[in-house]
């Protein structure tokens, strides 16, 4: 009965390792296949604003969707834009 028990404990944290390790691996390969590259963003972010653009963040959105900051410099004021990681 111990052994039984020694068994399934060992078999259940494999498990749970290796679903962690399945779903860490699929949000990165979903991440890299879905979103738009900084240089993209910044790119898009003159077109739909104007001015130049001075630089562009990641930030990891989640649920809610992953999006980029862009600092863009039009006029001599420069404000912070969002642009969506997703195309």
């Amino acid at each position: 009965m111990k052994n039984l028990r020694n068994t399934l404990l060992i078999s259940l944290v494999f498990l749970a390792m290796t679903t962690q390790a399945q779903a860490r691996r699929f949000y990165a390969e979903s991440r890299s296949r879905n979103t738009i590259s900084a240089s993209e963003a910044k790119q898009i972010a003159e077109e739909r604003f104007g001015g130049k653009a001075l630089s562009a963040s990641f930030e990891d959105g989640g649920a809610a969707g992953s999006v980029y900051r862009v600092k863009v410099i039009k006029g001599g004021r420069v404000k912070v834009v969002t642009i969506p990681a997703t195309p």
